[in-house]
């Protein structure tokens, strides 16, 4: 992956994951002590700084996480706004990590 592709990469995943973990904390303190939001917070938190360090691996992180979010919500909405963005980003690490196979000399 390129650096000007990995630094994109790395902005839209702490754009994506900043938003959501404004949106958690303000969840947790406006409806108290639920546990949900804290969880998806740390898998959040996990697959976005995985990503950031190991492209690859957080990709695969990310793409677990939509999956998982696509099934725990289970409407359209909240696929668009929450489970997409995860997909999309994590399929663009995955992707685009793949090195090109180098050749061995005959």
């Amino acid at each position: 992956m390129s650096k000007p592709t990995l630094w994109l990469l790395r902005g839209l995943v702490l754009a994506w994951a900043g938003f959501w973990t404004w949106f958690a904390i303000c969840d947790f303190v406006a409806e108290g002590t639920a546990t949900e939001p804290i969880v998806g917070l740390a898998m959040l938190l996990i697959a976005s700084a995985t990503t950031i360090w190991r492209p690859r691996l957080g990709g695969w992180l990310l793409l677990a996480f939509g999956a998982l979010t696509t099934w725990r919500f289970g409407n359209l909405q909240a696929f668009w706004i929450f489970c997409a963005p995860a997909l999309v980003l994590g399929a663009f690490a995955v992707l685009g990590d793949r090195r090109a196979p180098t050749a061995r000399p005959a």
